[in-house]
């Protein structure tokens, strides 16, 4: 009895030390795949970041799409109200005083009474009546009235054809483009040359008639009519800064100005001072440097060999 006695514990105490051991394998099994997964887990999580933080650095420094939405914000802003106003300008005509109510053409000069005759189409004069001229020797006259119409279009002694002029499109919208301010290691500027659309607004109803506007939009230079609009495309360059598309004469003013800094500096750096000659303050280079001059107080530093880099207002 004592024999099985002894037997029976000896094999209880194997069997319970053969359990430890497993139960601590199968607990070191456990760790170490606890600990792979968060390994795993780590390494997607960085992973992803990494991914995240290239996507962000590619889209921070790659320059936004010149889209027509884009450059059509930054035109309207750039521009403002000065190219508006000059624009409108060129819709008003001062090839005769309208300001006058009564407009006399001699009968000879049939040049000025074609003219008036499609202003009398256009319901801004009334048919020419024959009068006589004062003096000595007097003649008649083919005289024209102004209608309460041509009042409404007048401005001064012009006849403008619209009210106002708007930004409205760009279009032709090119292939952006690096260009450098200066040979030196600066950054280049991203810069895209489209069209801007001008169209004018309130434009005057007779533009409708095929006569009226074959012979008044030829006193235009680059205007159209066109499905009832009257428009025209100007050229423009715009460049990027601070992430944005800009154009207009402040910004292109302000890029002169740092083409001006950089060229001055070299030109000081290379060249040799002259007192100033006719009014001109000139520097001459060395051989090895093309020329740098200042044409005037108003004109900024250009290299003559680099003058087609800057951006032209």
């Amino acid at each position: 009895m004592l024999i099985r006695k002894r037997f029976a514990n000896t094999v209880a105490l194997r069997y319970a030390s053969t359990r430890f051991r497993s139960d601590r394998l199968r607990g070191g099994a456990q760790r170490l795949a606890l600990g792979s997964q968060k390994i795993l887990y780590a390494s997607v999580a960085l992973g992803s970041l990494l991914v995240v933080g290239v996507a962000a650095a590619y889209f921070a420094l790659t320059p936004p799409a010149p889209t027509s939405a884009r450059l059509l914000a930054a035109a309207k802003a750039g521009h403002g109200e000065g190219l508006l106003q000059r624009s409108k300008r060129q819709l008003c005509l001062s090839n005769m005083d309208y300001g006058v109510d009564k407009f006399n053409a001699a009968r000879h000069d049939t040049r000025t009474q074609n003219w008036l005759n499609t202003l009398v189409e256009a319901g801004l004069y009334s048919p020419g009546t024959v009068v006589m001229g004062g003096g000595y020797f007097a003649s008649p006259l083919i005289q024209y009235a102004a209608t309460p119409e041509l009042v409404k279009w007048r401005d001064g002694g012009r006849l403008c054809l619209a009210k106002g002029v708007e930004i409205t499109d760009i279009v032709d919208i090119q292939k952006p483009s690096e260009k450098a301010l200066d040979n030196a290691a600066t950054p280049k500027l991203h810069t895209v040359a489209a069209k801007l659309v001008l169209q004018a607004t309130d434009a005057a109803p007779w533009l409708e008639k095929a006569n009226v506007q074959s012979e008044l939009l030829g006193q235009l230079t680059g205007w159209k009519f066109q499905d009832g609009k009257l428009q025209k495309q100007v050229p423009d360059v715009f460049g990027l800064r601070d992430g944005q598309w800009a154009t207009g004469p402040a910004y292109k003013a302000e890029l002169e100005k740092q083409y001006a800094s950089a060229q001055g500096a070299r030109c000081r750096a290379n060249g040799t001072w002259i007192p100033e000659v006719l009014g001109r303050s000139v520097v001459l280079a060395s051989p090895r440097v093309w020329e740098c001059r200042l044409l005037s107080p108003a004109t900024p530093w250009r290299w003559a060999a680099h003058r087609s880099n800057v951006i032209s207002r």
